[in-house]
């Protein structure tokens, strides 16, 4: 065998133990790799599976949809987690910053129905009113411009103000669906309870010596009965019209008591006046008086002098009768002298 056969075995023998080791490494690849096919195989099988379960278990998906359309059905949108920026109290406009994607631009002028979330410190919100979406703008239509549908009262105007918490805005208001009970924990009523049924109703049906349990306070949300049911809707609905009734009562009230206050200070008012018409006639009268005194002190000095007067008339008309008297008698008197003068002289010249 020559030198170069020599070479060239011994080449083919290295040459066949690489091909052996690639030929081994790649069966040890394709075992590793049909492995690892196997094992996904399964895997996939078994992914397979649990998705077939989670979306068409019993407690799939689709079984969580329908769940979730039971309690859904009716209710519309919601924007949880609204957070209010500013409240003008005047107006009661508030701005909002919304995180769930904005309604359509159609939606401007749509109702919604504002309520506080709960917080640590208050575990139940409130009720903040009905409100109308007048505008939509800011970065994504995230700043939302809300206007009251109603004229706020005092009290709704100081919850505004005094929340500190998000806001979860509704475009249908809330309405308490029996359904809600059958997956709330210990909320399920008794069958032989009918929804809307009154408790004495519901106690008539229970089983002869059954125990009847407390009847829990309507406040009593942990274990809500179907006779709390309400449509809030339809209640606030009345409490406004009872409202806007009692408001007309109050307005018209308070403008009666304005026109009786009115009439009361002009009352007044005449009443003071009449009190110094009063004073001042008092204060003639008393003038009057001072004069009447007077009159009369001069009446009396005049009646003194006046009977003084008379009587002086008297004594002189006496005094001139007695004078005439005397004076009739003295010409009577001379008249006789003269007659018997004239007599004598008669007689005296007859003798002659």
């Amino acid at each position: 065998m020559s030198t170069w056969n020599k070479v060239l075995a011994g080449l083919t023998i290295v040459t066949s133990l690489v091909y052996f080791y690639f030929a081994a490494l790649a069966l040890k690849t394709h075992q590793a790799w049909q492995q690892s096919y196997e094992q996904h195989e399964a895997a996939l099988e078994k992914i397979a599976k649990q998705k077939d379960d989670l979306v068409n278990g019993a407690e799939g998906l689709r079984a969580l949809k329908v769940e979730v359309n039971k309690f859904t059905v009716d209710r519309g949108r919601v924007w949880p987690g609204a957070k209010p920026q500013q409240f003008n109290p005047s107006t009661g406009d508030v701005s909002l910053t919304v995180i769930l994607p904005p309604p359509a631009p159609s939606a401007v002028n749509m109702q919604l129905f504002a309520f506080e979330e709960p917080t640590q410190g208050k575990p139940h919100g409130d009720y903040l009113g009905e409100f109308t979406l007048k505008a939509v703008g800011g970065q994504g239509n995230q700043q939302w411009q809300l206007q009251p549908a109603r004229a706020l009262t005092g009290d709704q105007k100081a919850r505004i103000q005094q929340s500190r918490g998000t806001w979860s805005l509704y475009e249908l208001m809330p309405r308490a669906v029996p359904g809600y009970f059958e997956l709330a924990e210990g909320g399920q009523p008794p069958a032989e309870a009918s929804p809307g049924a009154p408790p004495e109703k519901a106690e008539q049906a229970a089983p002869s010596g059954a125990a009847l349990a407390a009847e829990p306070s309507p406040r009593d949300t942990a274990k809500p009965k179907f006779e709390y049911l309400a449509d809030y809707e339809a209640l606030f609905n009345e409490y406004y019209r009872l409202r806007s009734v009692l408001g007309d009562a109050i307005a018209s009230e308070q403008a009666d008591l304005a026109a009786m206050e009115n009439s009361l200070a002009q009352a007044q008012q005449r009443i003071d006046q009449l009190n110094k018409e009063v004073a001042d006639v008092k204060v003639a009268l008393a003038a009057a008086e001072k004069s009447r005194d007077a009159v009369a002190a001069h009446r009396q000095e005049v009646e003194n002098k006046v009977a003084e007067l008379q009587s002086a008339i008297v004594q002189t008309q006496k005094a001139n009768q007695a004078a005439a008297a005397e004076i009739a008698r003295i010409q009577l008197e001379a008249s006789r002298r003269i007659d018997e003068r004239t007599r004598s002289m008669a007689q005296g010249g007859a003798g002659k």
